[in-house]
């Protein structure tokens, strides 16, 4: 066993085949120990400690400056394992089983220098390494990468004494082309990669505590993982395709750019989409889950689908595709322009709930002016639709989705398609001013039921009832009702029997059909005129002789009290 001793300058110290103790003194140093298991006692000064393939496993105390480990790695796959034991930093080769124990070393470089490498940087909080420094260039001092697929992981703190510990972990590039490095932030000691191929792999693992990874900031580079792991996270992707993975716990996951994939765990977890953002896939989980997904201010085309049991979200503008999978909930805010938003049968989907906000602005009250579109649509088979309105909302009811329209406007539409089946659409307690409501009851014997505002009926193919329950359901004049395919072959009928006919008596009295005759000044009679090209029905219920309300038919209609519940 061998002392070697510097001096108080700076040495350039070799060990020789055995197990030597170096003792470098003050200075800036190079020591290299070579073979066999060495201690060195690198002193004051900014110290270098040098180890290549074949030399053993070395204890080094880098004692005062900024002192490094120069780690060089072999033309082969290898597991390196940096990790933190006692106040000491661990540095770990799983070929020949290398271990490197460090003291008072602010800077780890490793040198892969070829082959398939995986780097694992666990959190080195409690020691003096602040930097670790990965080059993947696949020669000595190279500026180019191996070509092989490497794999660096960087964990944060995860717990400490059983607590789990918030990190703030962010991700930025500095460079290009082949100059560029990868910085890993925000952890007691800060890593970065050079010299990566784009097939490269880097993963952040944020383990426990409520973390933030960020890599907002990361054009596209490697391919990018982030893990939440427990906690109420924070995800935030790069410029490029990633995987983000929410874990357990409440997340907030934002794809940012690229064409991400996201599986968001346990825990009631939003997805956040902005304009800019790729087409993405998300996986949801245990817990319910959200899509956020923000509009820019344009003309949008939104189209909610159902797709082999998930769900998909297509925005025109960019070509977006949103594609879902145990998404319960999806939130749209239009943010101005005038938006068409589709939602169809989402029957053996996971999504219950659809909220669609027309304010002007994030966050509004009020709407955005333009003439926005909604259709929701109905099943194959018998749907019984309710809407209902509150004072900044109005709600859709009875579908695989519940749809909330947030801050429309009297002039946004809103059509209701029931499609096939014998269905029952009941807009009777949407108030009047909230949208252009009309009513689609498609092929088979339904029966439509419009609110106290103007609305539109489209009973389709079947015997159809168009049901009015208010006289102050349909004014007077151009703002009244319409029913659009009133079909006497079909059977169709125009149910007013739950209005009171006689406002004078008591009771609810029935309407007494006039044909096209005038009024005589007696309540309840029931009258139709042409107008042009259509045919409007009126009604008096005071009997002052002077109509009290109008339904308005598409075309020229011969009605008869047979086409009437009276």
């Amino acid at each position: 066993m061998a002392i070697i001793n510097g001096t108080n300058g700076a040495d350039h110290l070799e060990g020789s085949d055995g197990i030597d103790t170096i003792n470098a003194l003050g200075g800036n140093d190079v020591v290299n120990g070579n073979k066999g298991d060495d201690i060195a006692n690198l002193g004051d000064g900014n110290d270098e400690f040098g180890w290549v393939p074949g030399d053993g496993s070395d204890t080094i105390d880098g004692g005062a400056g900024l002192d490094t480990l120069d780690f060089d790695g072999a033309n082969a796959d290898e597991n390196i394992l940096i990790f933190a034991n006692a106040g000491k930093a661990i540095f770990f080769r799983d070929i020949a089983s290398v271990q490197m124990t460090l003291t008072n070393l602010e800077t780890i470089e490793f040198e892969a220098l070829g082959g398939s490498d995986l780097v694992t940087v666990n959190s080195l909080a409690g020691t003096a390494v602040k930097h670790v420094e990965i080059d993947l260039a696949g020669v000595h001092d190279g500026t180019a990468a191996d070509g092989a697929e490497d794999t660096v992981i960087v964990n944060g703190a995860g717990f400490t004494n059983g607590a789990p510990v918030n990190d703030a972990i962010k991700l930025t590039q500095t460079g290009t082309g082949a100059d560029a490095t990868v910085h890993v932030a925000g952890l007691a000691a800060e890593t970065t990669i050079s010299h990566f191929d784009p097939g490269d792999h880097l993963i952040i693992n944020g383990l426990g505590g409520n973390d933030r990874l960020d890599a907002s900031l990361l054009p596209q580079s490697m391919v990018l993982v982030l893990d939440g792991g427990e906690g109420s996270d924070t995800l935030i992707g790069s410029a490029g395709a990633d995987l983000l993975l929410g874990g357990a716990g409440n997340d907030l996951v934002i794809g940012a750019k690229g064409d991400d994939t996201a599986f968001l765990g346990s825990g009631d977890d939003t997805f956040a989409w902005a304009p800019g953002d790729g087409s993405d896939t998300i996986e949801g989980g245990p817990g319910t889950d959200s899509l956020a997904f923000l509009g820019a201010g344009v003309n949008e085309a939104i189209d909610i689908s159902a797709n082999h049991g998930r769900t998909t979200f297509f925005r025109d503008v960019a070509a977006v595709n949103m594609d879902m999978n145990d998404v319960e909930r999806i939130q749209f805010t239009a943010l101005g322009g005038a938006d068409k938003v589709t939602v169809h049968d989402l029957t053996g989907t996971d999504t219950t709930r659809i909220g669609i906000d027309l304010a002007a602005t994030a966050g509004g009250t009020t709407g955005d002016g333009a003439v926005d579109s909604v259709t929701v649509e109905g099943t194959a088979g018998i749907d019984k639709i309710s809407l209902s309105s509150s004072a900044d909302a109005l709600g859709i009811g009875g579908l695989q989705a519940s749809v909330a329209i947030q801050h429309s406007e009297a002039g946004d539409r809103l059509l209701i398609s029931a499609g096939d089946g014998d269905d029952v659409i009941n807009a009777a307690a949407v108030a009047a001013g909230k949208i252009s409501l009309t009513l689609s009851g498609g092929a088979g014997n339904d029966k439509l039921v419009g609110s106290a505002g103007t609305d539109t009926f489209l009973g389709g193919a079947g015997t159809d009832r168009f049901q009015f329950n208010l006289v102050s359901d349909s004014v007077v004049g151009p703002k009244a009702d319409r029913i659009a395919d009133f079909r006497h072959a079909q059977g169709d009928r125009i149910d007013l029997s739950v209005i009171d006919a006689n406002t004078g008596a008591a009771g609810n009295q029935a309407f007494t059909f006039i044909g096209n005759g005038l009024y005589t000044h007696h309540a309840g009679e029931l009258r139709f005129a042409v107008n042009g090209a259509d045919t409007t029905i009126a009604g008096d219920v005071n009997g002052d002789g002077t109509s009290d309300f109008h339904i308005t038919l598409t075309g020229h209609v011969a009605l008869t009290a047979a086409d009437f519940v009276l």
